[in-house]
């Protein structure tokens, strides 16, 4: 869901390092927000660049390891860092307490089936392959509707939201034959589908448009023209290329939002809360998204209907039409599932039109309200929206304004992805991780080696000289051998060597 937020300025290009609090000023959450945001940013690229962007610490070296057995795949206990993300899989099973962390986890696997964020995986490839096993992590922003106990119950309200690190295992099946850790992305069938970022950009601007005729609004040469302060939100809700996509938008970040208790005839609606005041409230013809936990890991957006009525004394809501029967399944008691977090929030589009509108023509403005202009474009051209990006931006009375932005790309969701195993059925499984501090057959060698690789791994195709040449190639950096004889039958792989003697790529041997 979405926080109540007054604005978003973190910018990277502007290079502050900290936030400073000024005595006997008023304090803004935009402050202490881009304060994190700061740190976060920090903490990744060091990350980044100091172990990579898909590694594995050897402390947790069994972190995302990937095992088949008896046509079930687990999940091995531990953490990985991809692109800066700290990703940890807490175990399953019998709990044990870790003295170092001060915390209790679970001792076994854990199977595939029973990720904490994938709650309904597509089911195993029945057999063959080789299919790709790979990491989806992302950052979700979690309120109160998600996680009841975000709110203090001494003072009944939610103060704070969170961002949570989420991931997925999933499996991409049949990339190609012969396919192994190293092949580059481009061959892998369907990968470049998976990885690629969104082309979405969007530009706001407050324009002058034709003025109502009430006195208390500002003429058309004063730009945004609202009566009040907003946090607009611009969201994919249909991915695709332009005249495919489709989007909607709020003008309060689309944080009016409740938990849904009950669901009858999939029509009518108990909400935890109908009511906030006079403006953030559900009212006749809003147009509202209905969604669970289910909907968003499996990374679909809700179902987006009409409001008929509302009765606040009660809390529910009655619809314009139907759900779909049995998205949102409820008890004999049409209560529905806790567990899943079923909710809906209000968006703001104009209520007399479609539910979602269609992404124009790129580069054609489209007015949201009071002077407020949008024009999407794409990155490369004809490419494709991802459903959930989003944009967020201002509009102040104060001055009139509007937050400018400039052909932005997308705000979030951001996916990143990292292979763990190429495996084939029923029980063959290469381990595509890659560790830090780099090690051969378990003894930590010095850090200066970007990548290692042991005799035993080169000659058994676990992980091959050629595989670390590969991967060095994109990010260059220096390859350790390990002690024992290579066994070097690859023309090709003498041919990369020399030709990568002018990258920042080295080798030594040790026999």
């Amino acid at each position: 869901m979405s926080s109540d937020i007054s604005r978003q300025r973190f910018d990277p290009a502007n290079d502050f390092s900290n936030v400073l609090m000024q005595q006997g000023r008023v304090q803004l959450d935009a402050d202490w927000n881009e304060w994190n945001e700061i740190l976060d940013r920090r903490w990744r690229s060091e990350t980044i660049d100091i172990i990579g962007r898909c590694v594995v610490p050897l402390e947790t070296s069994t972190g995302f390891e990937i095992q088949l057995s008896g046509g079930s795949l687990t999940i091995g206990r531990g953490r990985i860092y991809v692109h800066g993300l700290q990703a940890e899989n807490h175990g399953n099973g019998n709990l044990e307490f870790d003295p170092i962390l001060a915390e209790s986890r679970g001792v076994d696997p854990l199977p595939y089936e029973k990720q904490p964020y994938y709650k309904n995986p597509e089911p195993l490839p029945e057999a063959g392959g080789p299919h790709l096993v790979y990491l989806d992590v992302w950052e979700r922003e979690v309120t109160y509707v998600e996680d009841p106990n975000l709110v203090e119950n001494a003072v009944g309200v939610d103060t704070t939201s969170r961002l949570q690190t989420a991931w997925q295992v999933r499996i991409l099946p049949n990339v190609g034959d012969g396919a192994t850790c190293a092949t580059p992305d481009e061959e892998l069938n369907g990968w470049l589908d998976i990885i690629q970022t969104s082309a979405g950009r969007l530009t706001s601007k407050a324009v002058g448009v034709a003025t109502p005729s009430d006195p208390c609004l500002i003429p058309p040469s004063g730009g945004y023209r609202g009566l009040e302060n907003r946090t607009y939100r611009v969201e994919i809700h249909d991915g695709g290329a332009i005249g495919d996509a489709t989007f909607k938008w709020s003008r309060d970040n689309a944080s009016v939002a409740s938990g849904i208790s009950a669901i009858e005839n999939d029509i009518t609606l108990t909400v935890d809360r109908a009511v906030w005041d006079s403006v953030r409230r559900f009212s006749p013809g809003d147009w509202v998204e209905i969604t669970d936990d289910w909907r968003e890991f499996s990374l679909h957006p809700g179902e987006v209907r009409q409001i008929d009525s509302v009765n606040d004394s009660s809390r529910t809501i009655t619809l314009k039409s139907a759900l779909t029967t049995g998205l949102f399944p409820v008890s004999g008691q049409n209560l529905t599932d806790p567990e899943r977090h079923t909710r809906i929030k209000r968006w703001d589009q104009d209520p007399g039109g479609p539910a979602v509108i269609e992404v124009p023509a790129s580069g054609t403005p489209f007015i949201l309200e009071d002077g407020v202009e949008i024009t999407f474009t794409s990155d490369p051209d004809g490419g494709a929206f991802r459903p959930g990006d989003y944009w967020i931006f201002v509009a102040r009375t104060a001055d009139a304004s509007v937050e400018e932005l400039n052909e932005a790309p997308p705000r979030g969701v951001h996916h990143h992805y990292c292979r763990l195993a190429v495996i084939t059925l029923p029980d063959i499984v290469i381990d595509c991780r890659t560790f830090w501090p780099p090690s051969f057959g378990g003894e930590v060698e010095s850090c200066d080696c970007t990548i290692c690789v042991s005799a035993e791994q080169h000659n058994q195709g676990t992980f091959t000289i050629h595989q670390a040449v590969s991967q060095l190639l994109q990010t260059g950096g220096t390859i350790c051998l390990g002690p024992g004889i290579f066994n070097l039958l690859s023309s090709r792989l003498e041919q990369m060597l020399r030709s990568s003697s002018g990258r920042r790529t080295g080798a030594r041997s040790i026999t």
